[in-house]
């Protein structure tokens, strides 16, 4: 059996922006997703026991110089797949053909708003599950971008924004119900929750946010 396989590159990113990419780590592995390389998307194939990749042809996706590609987050579907850019401040959406291994850049989208002048990088994405919405932190502004998902194509349309509720928010994660979305935010120190709406996909504050000392990741455990 042969595994499909994608790996995002863009832990050092190239540009004029290099010096704003940590540069300490490969950017994160998420499903079949890993990062590493400069601006660009790899696509391999992985046998049955998974302890070897082969590269697809073609075996490497261009994104724009300088963009700085992060994190990806595929959509239930498994044809769409969206890549945050953390220097451009930009989502790309890609389709995804499994059986080639073939990715293609069908449309980019901005995170800030169009008034914004201030230093900003993007941090998390995340699909929500029923594939409706995009969800998007933004690290300066610090606000999470909303977006409403065409069903029929993947392209996304600028939902809602909404205020982190702290400095820096660097992941999202939703809880089990996908009722609730939190916000990590470094620079704060604190985490905060939000209330997420079926039909719109917006964002509610709830509550005070929690105190933890510089929060860099959440994950919900199953307690038995």
């Amino acid at each position: 059996m042969v595994e499909a396989h994608i790996t995002v590159a863009g832990e050092w990113g190239s540009g004029d922006r290099l010096d704003k990419l940590d540069r300490r780590r490969a950017t994160s592995a998420v499903d079949r997703v890993d990062v590493r390389l400069h601006d660009t998307v790899r696509s391999e194939k992985r046998n049955g026991r998974g302890d070897r990749c082969s590269p697809h042809d073609p075996q490497y996706v261009a994104t724009a110089p300088g963009s700085g590609p992060r994190h990806l987050a595929w959509h239930p579907n498994g044809r769409w797949i969206y890549l945050i850019e953390e220097l451009s401040n930009t989502i790309t959406l890609f389709t995804w053909d499994g059986a080639s291994g073939r990715l293609d850049a069908k449309q980019t989208v901005n995170t800030l708003p169009a008034d914004f002048a201030g230093e900003n990088t993007t941090a998390e994405i995340l699909v929500r599950g029923d594939g409706r919405f995009v969800y998007a932190s933004n690290r300066g502004h610090d606000s999470v971008a909303v977006f409403g998902v065409d069903q029929e194509n993947g392209r996304l349309a600028l939902a809602s924004r909404v205020n982190a509720g702290g400095r820096t928010p660097r992941y999202l994660a939703f809880d089990p119900s996908q009722a609730w979305l939190f916000a990590a935010n470094v620079d704060s120190d604190a985490i905060s929750q939000f209330r997420v709406d079926v039909e719109s996909g917006a964002l509610t504050l709830h509550g005070s946010p929690h105190h933890q000392p510089r929060p860099y990741g959440l994950a919900f455990a199953a307690v038995t």
